[in-house]
């Protein structure tokens, strides 16, 4: 690989963090959909410690697609921002 190709946002990303398995692997479809290649990584201690299942899971994609990728999961992730941040201060 030439240092012109590794310029290029051929490396990957951290894009969301999806709070257990089955949040992350729609998010990753929902991707796909669009046309942005994923990945879902657990994070923690792993399944040494019991299931992965209800772990925090890594959105990974490629660094020329993160920013396609975070718009695309912030309509996921928008309205619990929006409640927390538009509470009434009374």
């Amino acid at each position: 690989m030439s240092s012109q190709d590794s310029s290029q946002g051929t490396g990957t990303t951290v894009v969301a963090y999806a709070p257990n398995e089955i949040v992350a692997d729609m998010w990753r479809q929902v991707l796909l959909d669009e046309g942005i290649i994923a990945a879902v990584k657990p994070a923690g201690f792993g399944h040494a410690f019991g299931s992965i299942a209800l772990a925090e899971h890594h959105i990974i994609v490629r660094e020329d697609q993160a920013e396609a990728a975070r718009s695309i999961l912030a309509d996921f992730d928008e309205p619990d921002v929006e409640d927390d941040d538009s509470s009434p201060s009374e």
